[in-house]
């Protein structure tokens, strides 16, 4: 939370705007994914990240990090015992495309939209009763939104786990 709240002072140091410098966004995701493996160990879930080569944008380095370790530490929260996440990033011809996605709690499709909202009434608690705040998937997007990109959520259903996808645009 406090990493969120420097980041959102920054952004309102620079009047909405973000510092944007050449990142690389498999090196952020594995930096992510690195902080988050005693989380990924103590509920024994396999996280899986397939990825291309080059995923080169100009962002921001410390936003891009709090939108990964916000979906990733979600779907860790919302997946049970044993379970998997994977993320998928690959290059397309004018987007970079990064899928979490987990085995989870999902959602209903009609609430989707509603998960972005602040302080949310569909907060929940994580599978072993980990807290929720309400902001993560708000800022989460927000962040993204400040790249020119976009974030999406999807699942088939409660307990058929969710997709959180982004779309980001490159040169």
């Amino acid at each position: 939370m406090e990493s969120t709240l420097l980041n959102l002072r920054s952004e309102s140091k620079n009047h909405g705007k973000l510092e944007m410098e050449n990142i690389n966004l498999q090196t952020i995701i594995a930096e992510v994914i690195n902080i988050q493996k005693v989380a990924l160990e103590t509920k024994k879930i396999n996280l899986e990240f397939n990825h291309s080569t080059d995923l080169n944008i100009k962002g921001n380095e410390a936003a891009l990090k709090q939108v990964f370790t916000n979906l990733i530490s979600n779907a860790i929260k919302f997946s049970h015992q044993e379970g998997k996440i994977w993320i998928k990033a690959k290059k397309k011809e004018k987007e970079i495309h990064i899928d979490v996605t987990d085995e989870g709690l999902g959602f209903q499709m009609e609430n989707s939209e509603a998960l972005f909202k602040p302080f949310t009434e569909y907060s929940r608690l994580g599978t072993q009763g980990e807290s929720s705040q309400g902001m993560g998937l708000f800022i989460t997007r927000r962040f993204v939104y400040k790249h020119s990109g976009q974030l999406i959520a999807k699942s088939e259903g409660l307990n058929r786990g969710a997709t959180f996808s982004i779309r980001l645009p490159h040169d």
